[in-house]
């Protein structure tokens, strides 16, 4: 469907100023939009805790809940670090793509209104659950767009979606636009918007489409945020997109099991604890591989972008984006998770 670009432009506009005010105001103050659901989340901290050991529990719920303990983990955390796989331990649009499509599996009516209200439900509760966080905020929005528009048979191209979401989220809250975790998961999916497809159809005629899908979706997300990352936390590792590569297909695996033992941790023990011997396994060899990977220095550079060069990189980055979405045929790709 196509979309009068004139609205997101004076929303666009409307955002802006918002975000002007806020700096001039220089508040520190977090937004009230994103406080955390403390006590749903302790208590569900507790129970994990009682049936997996570290770090593999703060594996489990920041995969899962976007729990932040697995920053207690100095050297698991640094070794996330260290090989650029910390955004995948954490929740993100992902989380939100993964739960509309196991819900759509079991729901196969569920273009139907009611079982779009269902979906809204869902997804809000679970929104609610990871404390309103900015990635977990920006995918809602635009699965609920995805999910209604389809509905209707009336599609909408995924770069206008991702546009409506995040001047929705600036205007809505200014405190975003300083967000780290906002501008990741908005980078990613930026990338993977414009460029995946491209990137995929490289691929193809080098290697198995398995390995292009993974590496492809990998390789586009380091290709945008590196810089942000080299900017924020002084460091780039070359090897990036391949250690993603190695881990990626674990990722879906212990977020849905992830899901299932924070559900049976409320059962009696005996059960849980049965369920969490089956589930164990998934997360060490995570914390294995992790662990292995990170023990490769040659290509984990100490470095910080200059802020300049870090503009200018996304200066071109949008230029190549705006020939690959507007001037070539792939302009008319729909998003379809």
């Amino acid at each position: 469907m196509r979309i009068s670009i004139y609205p997101l432009l004076l929303l666009s506009l409307l955002a802006a100023f918002r975000v002007l005010l806020y700096l001039n105001k220089r508040s520190d103050m977090p937004a009230v939009s994103y406080v955390r659901v403390q006590k749903e989340q302790s208590l569900l901290e507790k129970r994990i805790y009682a049936l997996y050991p570290s770090p593999h529990a703060d594996l489990l719920l920041g995969m899962t809940i976007g729990s932040e303990t697995i920053k207690n983990q100095k050297i698991f955390y640094q070794n996330l670090i260290s090989t650029n796989t910390v955004h995948v331990v954490v929740v993100s649009g992902y989380n939100v793509a993964l739960l509309i499509d196991l819900l759509c599996r079991f729901m196969p009516n569920a273009l139907e209104r009611r079982r779009e209200v269902l979906l809204v439900l869902v997804v809000s509760l679970y929104a609610i659950l990871c404390g309103l966080q900015p990635p977990v905020v920006r995918a809602s929005l635009m699965g609920y767009i995805s999910s209604v528009s389809r509905a209707r048979g009336r599609p909408v191209a995924a770069i206008y979606m991702l546009w409506l979401t995040c001047a929705l989220m600036v205007l809505v809250t200014p405190a975003n636009i300083l967000s780290l975790s906002f501008w990741l998961s908005a980078l990613s999916s930026f990338g993977l918007v414009a460029f995946e497809s491209r990137i995929k159809k490289m691929l193809d005629y080098i290697t198995v489409h398995e390995i292009v899908t993974y590496f492809s979706t990998s390789f586009v997300c380091q290709l945008v945020v590196w810089p942000l990352i080299s900017y924020k936390f002084s460091r780039v590792n070359l090897l990036g997109p391949m250690y993603n590569v190695f881990i990626l297909w674990l990722v879906p695996v212990c977020t849905i099991l992830g899901g299932v033992a924070l559900l049976v941790s409320f059962l009696p023990l005996p059960f849980s604890l049965v369920v969490s011997f089956l589930i164990y396994p998934f997360f060490d060899l995570f914390v294995f591989l992790i662990n292995l990977l990170s023990k490769v220095k040659l290509f984990d550079i100490g470095y910080t972008l200059p802020l300049i060069y870090m503009l200018t990189y996304y200066l071109v980055v949008a230029l190549f984006a705006y020939k690959n979405l507007f001037v070539h045929s792939s302009s008319k790709r729909i998003l379809t998770t």
